[in-house]
């Protein structure tokens, strides 16, 4: 007889949903992970990803190449329409999916596999519609399409209400192939994405020692996770990251690392460990997001004397009641102002991020800001527009104050509401606010009427952060020179899954 736990696990698989749950300890529930694909001959597959490179596909990548199958990245980099860079115009004339078609047909891939956040799943499901119609495999049947990411992750069944998707990978896609997520052991595949990218890219390259963070914002992705069963924790060791980060540095010169854990300091015990053995046998310029509540003056001391350039802060609001009653955040402006204090003093940028559009939020919350911004002397502010994503806690605060109606709960599950912060200037307090926000580091109201790309430059710029903006100079050139040469069908995909451990 079956047990319900059966029924439901064949409910998902009829769904196409194929899921990887958690406790909430961050560890996998063993009981009901599904237990994973494996292949009797060897397959072809195809990975689509778009805008940029992704840690979390080249994982997967460099799985199913260790098994002995032929992968490819066949990269959409959305000249035209990224994140930072929008025009609909030459996003039509920059547009590449029809060369991607012609290859994917070249190489008759038995898998089509696309990894999707919300910003890229429109791009995804509408070209993946195209791939199932046009793209066949060796023995000439259609291919069969696989979705993962954030998107199939927090809302695997509306993903799997398109015929054209096949599978639906909710959580681990290693593990999803039979593999396990370890990464001091299975280094994440760049050289496809290098491939695919200006030269900017290799000399400043992301890089995770940890994954999960115990915090539990209420707009942030590991709420999202926590609520549909997904929430990952895991520590790296101190020893693989440092292998790892002195690979990339002798193998494509790398200059930058952008730490891009939650929290680098949560663990300071590890953190000390760590920082004597990068700056012995790394040694490159870094930055790092970092919390209040995780810092103290001997970790900042020690990140400065290892080359630690910005520490970056999200504080979201000055308001410290709006703060934790809307975002849920704990800490408070004289831990703010503190910490602050601490890593000026040594000499590292500071840069914090404010949100605009927050629910709630009024003329004094972002007078708030202002004061509490010009006093702790931040280097660099980023003011973004809220932006809403499936199962965020924050959505029935923009739902009860009349920020969202139910119908943008349908488009934000759909990757449809705005999904760029560039987009979303639909609320007055961030044509109010954003231009004196954002020049407070360079004093004075005259600073307000230079024109807001060209503010970002400039203070960037004096910040230490001008690889930035070359990384966007470089992208525009040579995705448009690209895009040229694979239109005249003067280029084919050269992508290449290395295997370097």
């Amino acid at each position: 007889m079956n047990t319900q736990t059966d029924i439901e696990k064949q409910r998902e698989i009829d769904l196409k949903i194929f899921k990887q749950p958690t406790l909430s300890t961050g560890k996998h529930n063993e009981g009901k992970c599904f237990a994973g694909k494996k292949f009797d001959r060897k397959m072809k597959f195809a990975f689509v990803v778009f805008e940029d490179i992704n840690p979390g596909a080249g994982y997967v990548m460099a799985w199913i190449k260790e098994q002995g199958h032929d992968v490819r990245l066949f990269f959409d980099p959305k000249q035209g329409n990224r994140g930072y860079a929008q025009n609909k115009f030459w996003a039509r004339v920059m547009d590449i999916k029809d060369w991607l078609i012609k290859e994917m047909q070249e190489f008759k891939p038995d898998i089509a596999c696309f990894s999707v956040l919300s910003a890229t799943y429109q791009d995804g499901v509408q070209f993946a519609e195209r791939v199932k119609k046009e793209v066949k495999d060796d023995k000439g049947n259609p291919v069969y399409v696989v979705f993962g990411g954030t998107m199939p992750t927090l809302v695997p069944e509306i993903v799997g209400e398109n015929w054209f998707i096949d599978e639906v990978v909710q959580g681990d896609g290693v593990r999803h192939y039979s593999g396990k997520f370890d990464p001091d052991n299975l280094w994440t595949e760049r050289q496809a994405f290098f491939d695919e990218l200006p030269p900017e890219h290799r000399h400043t390259q992301l890089f995770m020692t940890s994954y999960g963070c115990p915090y539990n914002c209420t707009f942030c992705g590991n709420q999202q996770l926590r609520e549909v069963g997904q929430y990952v924790k895991m520590k790296r060791t101190v020893d693989g990251c440092i292998k790892e980060l002195k690979y990339m540095k002798d193998t494509w010169g790398m200059k930058n690392v952008l730490f891009v854990d939650d929290i680098l300091t949560l663990d300071k015990k590890w953190l000390m460990e760590f920082l004597p053995k990068y700056r012995e046998q790394v040694n490159c310029d870094f930055a790092c997001f970092g919390h209040v509540n995780c810092l103290d003056e001997e970790e900042i001391a020690e990140m400065a004397k290892s080359n630690c350039k910005t520490i970056w802060l999200g504080i979201q609001s000055g308001c410290e009641n709006h703060r934790k009653q809307i975002l849920d955040r704990p800490e408070t402006n004289e831990q703010i102002i503190k910490v602050s204090g601490w890593i000026k003093k040594y000499g590292i940028k500071l840069m914090v991020d404010h949100i605009s559009g927050l629910p709630y939020e009024s003329d004094i919350t972002h007078e708030l800001s202002i004061s509490l911004y010009q006093q702790i002397k931040a280097d660099v502010i980023n003011v973004y527009e809220c932006l809403y994503f499936p199962k965020a806690k924050i959505n029935d605060y923009a739902l009860k104050c009349g920020y969202l109606k139910e119908e943008d709960i349908y488009k934000i599950n759909r990757g449809q509401h705005v999904t760029y912060q560039q987009g979303n200037h639909g609320h007055k307090y961030f044509d109010k606010y954003a231009k004196a926000i954002v020049s407070i580091p360079l004093g004075g109201a005259f600073w307000e009427l230079v024109p807001m790309p060209l503010l970002k430059l400039i203070i960037h710029i004096r910040a230490g952060r001008g690889y930035i903006a070359n990384a966007m100079v470089e992208n525009e050139i040579f995705f448009t020179w690209r895009a040229i040469l694979k239109k005249l069908g003067l280029y084919k995909n050269k992508s290449k899954i290395s295997l370097k451990f």
